[in-house]
């Protein structure tokens, strides 16, 4: 990427929907990840307000790779930094199916409580082809409100794919952020995702998602950050993309 450029967050692709809304934090990091080039794989949020929507940002060029400003201020930068990620094996189709289909119920039912329902990603009050609509739920069947592995059957809907049929990358990113914050399940924002998208994904078939806690390696005593692996296969369990990311749970008051 050359010079700076204009991004926008389009209220449509908000996360938490609080006062005008904030961008949720997986499609704003696959747009600075755009922004940015080739082998961009990590992105971190530093405005603890969120990612402002229907504003435009600029994206700028600086030694470390690109910042994300607005009239504020500094909102993200690229990131060096890369976390291992070890993708586990994914279950049947049918049983994320089995899975997903007994988490959106919940939902519905208001059994499992939402903090966000309109959220881009994971919000089961967006309508189809609105809304990614993608329900991880827990891997062991357990309660819906749990920590803890978590798995999704998901079809993207047409719009979200390019002209080929491949899905668009930066919904990639957007689908490999929300099942690691139910994973850890606690109050907590996207604070750097990271994303390695092993080749073209075919978004005309169904994908398998997962979530996962991740433990940190060196986590000071109080720390407010909370680690989370995320992974897509294909219907018979072929890796596409792997991410993980730091999320950081709010100051106590």
């Amino acid at each position: 990427m050359m010079g700076e450029r204009t991004i926008v967050v389009g209220r449509r692709f908000r996360g938490p929907d609080v006062g005008c809304g904030t961008g949720n934090g997986g499609y704003f990091c696959g747009l600075v990840a755009l922004a940015a080039g080739l082998g961009t794989r990590s992105v971190e949020i530093r405005r603890a307000s969120g990612v402002p929507v229907d504003r435009p940002l600029s994206v700028r060029v600086v030694d470390e790779g690109v910042e994300v400003h607005d009239d504020d201020g500094l909102i993200a930068r690229t990131s060096a930094a890369e976390l291992a990620v070890t993708a586990p094996t994914p279950p049947p189709l049918e049983v994320a199916r089995r899975i997903s289909g007994r988490f959106l119920e919940q939902l519905e039912r208001g059994e499992v409580m939402h903090m966000f329902p309109e959220c881009f990603v994971c919000g089961h009050q967006r309508e189809p082809g609105d809304g990614l609509r993608l329900f991880a739920g827990p891997l062991d069947g357990g309660a819906g409100d749990a920590p803890g592995p978590r798995v999704a059957a998901w079809r993207p809907a047409a719009g979200f794919l390019d002209e080929a049929g491949w899905l668009r990358p930066e919904f990639v990113w957007s689908a490999l952020d929300c099942p690691g914050g139910w994973a850890i399940r606690e109050p907590a924002n996207t604070g750097t995702l990271q994303v390695e998208i092993l080749g073209p994904v075919d978004g005309r078939q169904e994908l398998i998602v997962m979530g996962w806690p991740m433990a940190a390696a060196t986590a000071p005593l109080g720390s407010r950050r909370r680690y989370a692996g995320t992974a897509m296969f294909d219907a018979r369990g072929r890796l596409l993309a792997r991410g993980a990311a730091i999320w950081v749970a709010p100051r106590a008051a």
